[in-house]
């Protein structure tokens, strides 16, 4: 892979984006490609911009919902084709659900459908009301199956032919909490997916140091209060971000009074849970939290190569203010208004 990215169905990208459709196949695996062999010319005159109506909820067949098509690509070529639905009708919510996909058959095997779904997953929160998304796998295609249980989804319900999963909202089964003793064992698995990957333990305060959970979690405690010694790291608030229905700890965020403006906020998120929005959901949630102790404006600092991060602040309203260097390294430095 190169640079992995969905596209909207457009006018500029015709030929190639008509060379994809009339390579894939007409009906596989339960994706549909009603528009296969068809011609350049209807496929310029008709089909592409029926695509683009579709997106914008102009001239729908009856029953039919708006829809956008999103090519994925990677680099100049495109390797697959994903499909939202923008909000569900009876026959969508009992059949094929929000999202299908297909990738072209060279392209199989190399993780193109886990990138592809995780990106149109992340596209589809921003456009579906519903709080799931609804997905369907044929029984004979375990890869899709996979693919659709990597991503978050789980099986709600099957018949003879085929599984039906979902994929809750994340805000939906999401909570911060301040560290507790009940989370010990979530905390140590946690610390040593970190030290596995030799991945950053941002947002943690001192967890990289603490073998044992609780002596952690009691540091959180301490330095919680307002007198908190700087001989423990001084006052930080610490919160994990938990899933309600089984407790899995997904990420972590911390807010330190004393340190450096640039550097009050850190987040992380466990490695094995990335790519669903959760980091963009703490930030927010800290942001309220901020709000509520009286605070209007704070600001947060990311590596330029940490284009994920990036994207985050972005998206929770960042505005770039400076950049500079700190023992060597280079930052970003974004305001954030509360």
């Amino acid at each position: 892979m190169k640079k992995v990215y969905l596209k909207e169905a457009n006018m500029e990208d015709v030929q190639k984006e008509y060379e994809f459709i009339t390579q894939l196949p007409e009906d596989e695996n339960g994706f549909t490609n009603k528009d296969y062999g068809c011609s350049y010319e209807e496929f310029e005159k008709k089909i592409l911009p029926g695509y683009i109506d579709k997106s914008n909820g102009i001239n729908l067949s009856p029953g039919h919902v708006p829809g956008t098509e999103y090519f994925l690509w990677d680099g100049d070529t495109i390797v697959g084709l994903f499909r939202i639905r923008h909000h569900l009708c009876e026959a969508l919510a009992n059949g094929a659900g929000h999202i299908g996909y297909g990738i072209r058959k060279e392209y199989r095997g190399r993780g193109y459908a886990n990138e592809g779904l995780r990106l149109t997953i992340e596209k589809a929160w921003e456009i579906i009301p519903e709080d799931e998304i609804y997905m369907s796998v044929h029984k004979d295609n375990p890869a899709s199956l996979k693919t659709q249980l990597k991503n978050g989804a789980y099986i709600h319900h099957e018949d003879d032919e085929d599984f039906f999963t979902r994929v809750k909202r994340p805000e939906a089964d999401l909570k911060l909490v301040e560290a507790e003793d009940k989370y010990a064992d979530e905390i140590s698995a946690y610390r040593q997916e970190f030290l596995d990957c030799e991945d950053h333990m941002d947002g943690c305060g001192s967890l990289r140091k603490y073998e044992n959970p609780l002596e952690y979690i009691e540091n959180c405690r301490q330095r919680s209060a307002a007198d908190a010694s700087s001989k423990i790291g001084g006052q930080a608030v610490q919160f994990l971000c938990v899933r309600k229905s089984d407790d899995h700890l997904i990420g972590m965020i911390q807010y330190r009074y004393e340190a450096d403006p640039k550097f009050r906020i850190g987040y992380s998120v466990r490695p094995c849970d990335r790519g669903h929005g959760y980091a963009k959901w703490m930030l927010r949630h800290l942001l309220a939290w901020l709000k509520q102790q009286g605070m209007s404006e704070v600001t947060i600092a990311c590596e330029p190569s940490n284009t994920a991060s990036e994207h985050v602040i972005l998206n929770c309203g960042g505005k770039l203010v400076e950049s500079c260097t700190y023992k060597g390294i280079e930052l970003l430095v974004y305001s954030l208004e509360i």
